[in-house]
Protein backbone atom coordinates (compact mmCIF):
# COMPACT_ATOMS: atom_id res chain seq x y z
CA UNK A 1 0.00 0.00 0.00
CA UNK A 2 1.71 3.70 -0.69
CA UNK A 3 1.53 6.35 1.06
CA UNK A 4 -1.16 8.11 -1.13
CA UNK A 5 -3.37 4.86 -0.53
CA UNK A 6 -3.18 4.89 3.49
CA UNK A 7 -3.11 8.50 3.53
CA UNK A 8 -6.45 8.61 1.36
CA UNK A 9 -8.25 5.87 3.50
CA UNK A 10 -7.35 7.36 6.76
CA UNK A 11 -9.39 10.43 5.44
CA UNK A 12 -12.01 8.99 4.07
CA UNK A 13 -12.17 7.26 7.65
CA UNK A 14 -11.77 10.51 9.36
CA UNK A 15 -14.73 12.68 6.93
CA UNK A 16 -17.24 9.42 7.38
CA UNK A 17 -16.61 9.30 11.38
CA UNK A 18 -18.87 11.25 13.81
CA UNK A 19 -16.39 10.88 16.49
CA UNK A 20 -12.66 10.02 17.04
CA UNK A 21 -10.77 8.98 19.94
CA UNK A 22 -7.39 10.60 19.64
CA UNK A 23 -4.35 8.87 22.25
CA UNK A 24 -2.32 11.73 23.42
CA UNK A 25 0.00 12.55 26.29
CA UNK A 26 -1.85 13.61 29.30
CA UNK A 27 -0.16 16.93 30.01
CA UNK A 28 -1.52 18.38 25.82
CA UNK A 29 -4.51 17.06 26.48
CA UNK A 30 -5.92 19.99 27.67
CA UNK A 31 -4.88 22.65 25.02
CA UNK A 32 -5.52 20.89 22.88
CA UNK A 33 -9.16 20.03 23.89
CA UNK A 34 -9.53 23.74 24.31
CA UNK A 35 -8.58 24.52 20.59
CA UNK A 36 -10.80 21.72 19.43
CA UNK A 37 -13.59 23.77 21.21
CA UNK A 38 -12.75 26.44 20.06
CA UNK A 39 -12.90 25.60 16.53
CA UNK A 40 -16.66 24.33 17.36
CA UNK A 41 -15.95 20.41 17.99
CA UNK A 42 -17.37 18.67 21.07
CA UNK A 43 -14.83 16.67 23.15
CA UNK A 44 -14.66 14.45 26.20
CA UNK A 45 -11.47 13.27 28.51
CA UNK A 46 -10.44 9.61 28.94
CA UNK A 47 -7.95 9.22 31.01
CA UNK A 48 -6.90 7.10 34.04
CA UNK A 49 -5.26 9.04 37.10
CA UNK A 50 -1.40 7.07 37.30
CA UNK A 51 0.76 9.87 34.95
CA UNK A 52 3.22 6.97 36.10
CA UNK A 53 1.70 4.08 34.61
CA UNK A 54 0.34 5.65 31.21
CA UNK A 55 1.69 9.03 30.44
CA UNK A 56 -1.36 8.90 28.00
CA UNK A 57 -4.78 9.81 27.67
CA UNK A 58 -7.75 9.82 24.82
CA UNK A 59 -9.37 12.67 23.90
CA UNK A 60 -12.67 12.11 21.69
CA UNK A 61 -13.74 14.62 19.27
CA UNK A 62 -15.97 14.82 17.18
CA UNK A 63 -18.63 17.52 15.26
CA UNK A 64 -21.82 16.54 17.03
CA UNK A 65 -22.34 16.09 21.10
CA UNK A 66 -24.11 12.87 20.51
CA UNK A 67 -21.64 10.69 18.98
CA UNK A 68 -18.88 12.31 21.67
CA UNK A 69 -20.73 11.30 24.23
CA UNK A 70 -22.18 8.42 23.07
CA UNK A 71 -18.24 6.84 22.64
CA UNK A 72 -17.21 7.88 25.15
CA UNK A 73 -19.52 5.94 27.54
CA UNK A 74 -18.60 3.24 24.99
CA UNK A 75 -14.75 3.53 26.17
CA UNK A 76 -16.27 4.17 30.11
CA UNK A 77 -18.28 0.99 29.85
CA UNK A 78 -15.31 -1.37 27.94
CA UNK A 79 -12.80 -0.14 30.65
CA UNK A 80 -14.72 -1.12 33.61
CA UNK A 81 -15.21 -4.30 32.01
CA UNK A 82 -11.68 -4.78 31.34
CA UNK A 83 -10.88 -4.43 35.26
CA UNK A 84 -13.28 -6.96 36.60
CA UNK A 85 -12.88 -9.84 34.03
CA UNK A 86 -9.90 -9.57 32.17
CA UNK A 87 -6.19 -10.03 33.90
CA UNK A 88 -4.90 -11.98 30.78
CA UNK A 89 -5.48 -9.24 28.81
CA UNK A 90 -4.46 -6.94 31.13
CA UNK A 91 -0.67 -8.49 31.66
CA UNK A 92 -0.53 -8.82 27.78
CA UNK A 93 -0.86 -5.23 27.11
CA UNK A 94 1.02 -4.15 30.08
CA UNK A 95 3.64 -5.70 28.86
CA UNK A 96 3.79 -3.69 25.58
CA UNK A 97 3.64 -0.35 27.91
CA UNK A 98 1.08 1.74 28.78
CA UNK A 99 -2.45 1.28 30.78
CA UNK A 100 -3.72 -1.61 29.70
CA UNK A 101 -7.24 -0.98 30.86
CA UNK A 102 -7.24 2.07 28.60
CA UNK A 103 -6.26 0.49 25.64
CA UNK A 104 -8.13 -2.03 25.43
CA UNK A 105 -11.24 0.00 26.00
CA UNK A 106 -10.28 2.53 22.94
CA UNK A 107 -9.55 -0.66 21.15
CA UNK A 108 -12.88 -2.39 21.60
CA UNK A 109 -14.71 1.06 21.01
CA UNK A 110 -12.44 1.63 17.72
CA UNK A 111 -12.80 -1.72 16.27
CA UNK A 112 -16.57 -1.48 17.00
CA UNK A 113 -16.72 1.92 15.03
CA UNK A 114 -14.22 0.80 12.37
CA UNK A 115 -16.32 -2.18 11.52
CA UNK A 116 -19.67 -0.08 11.31
CA UNK A 117 -18.12 2.39 9.18
CA UNK A 118 -16.54 -0.72 6.98
CA UNK A 119 -20.04 -2.55 7.25
CA UNK A 120 -22.01 0.56 5.57
CA UNK A 121 -18.79 1.67 3.33
CA UNK A 122 -19.04 -1.55 1.28
CA UNK A 123 -22.99 -2.02 1.64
Amino acid sequence: MSFEQRELFIANLTRASNATIYVLPKVDIPAIQTSATNLGFHTRIFMNEDADEDPNGFLIIGPMEKPVIKLFEQVAEKAANVEISSPVCVSAVTEQGGNATLRAAAGGAVLGAVGTWAGLAFS
